[in-house]
């Protein structure tokens, strides 16, 4: 195997390690949302998407570079020796990059996504806690205005009394006036 290959084998591993260290219930969405903000990650963020489409065109290349035909790894000793045993060795090892260069691939997609998903939580989060804010907020302020209210009901209850007993008086009132007028008219007839 080749560096390349070596290579690729490590970018595999530390894709699954990065994978591991993604869905940890320890670390939540705020703490992976710090460590993408944070100046490391904005440097390398600024050109993610050429790194990830280069890294996508060497990874489709790296599958179709090695193909069962190729010569490049048999030699004339083992190819007279044991032609099966070599074949065999060659389709293994042509076999073993294409299950490398696809998993990393395709591990390579899902990195992105859970990296965006992790996001999308996070936001989502901040989402909840203002909303969760407004909630408080306007229970707080319905309950203010409900107290008032109770306060205004009470002041309006002994306002309605004190009106009933204002109308009573008047209406007593009135009774006087109209018999004080009547006594006034019959004084006048005895006079």
């Amino acid at each position: 195997m080749s560096i390349l290959w070596t290579l690729i084998e490590w970018v595999f591993y530390l894709e699954l390690i990065f994978l591991t260290l993604l869905i940890l219930p320890n670390i939540s969405p705020l703490k992976w949302q710090e460590f993408f903000k944070s100046s490391i990650a904005l440097r390398f963020s600024q050109n993610i998407n050429l790194y990830f489409n280069l890294i996508i065109i060497a990874l489709v290349l790296l599958i179709t570079d090695d193909n069962p035909g190729d010569s490049s790894h048999k030699s004339r000793n083992c190819d007279r020796q044991n032609p099966v045993n070599l074949n065999i060795l060659m389709r293994f090892i042509t076999q073993y990059k294409y299950f490398m260069s696809g998993s990393v691939l395709i591990l390579w997609f899902v990195v992105k996504r859970l990296i965006m998903l992790i996001q999308n939580l996070n936001e989502l989060i901040h989402e909840n806690e203002a909303i969760k804010r407004q909630a408080e907020s306007f229970v707080n302020t319905a309950n203010n205005l409900l107290e008032e209210s109770k306060n205004d009901n009470a002041d309006s209850i002994e306002m309605e009394k004190e009106l009933m007993r204002n109308k009573d008086e008047i209406k007593r009132l009135n009774k006087e006036l109209s018999i004080a007028k009547l006594d006034l008219e019959a004084s006048k007839f005895k006079f």
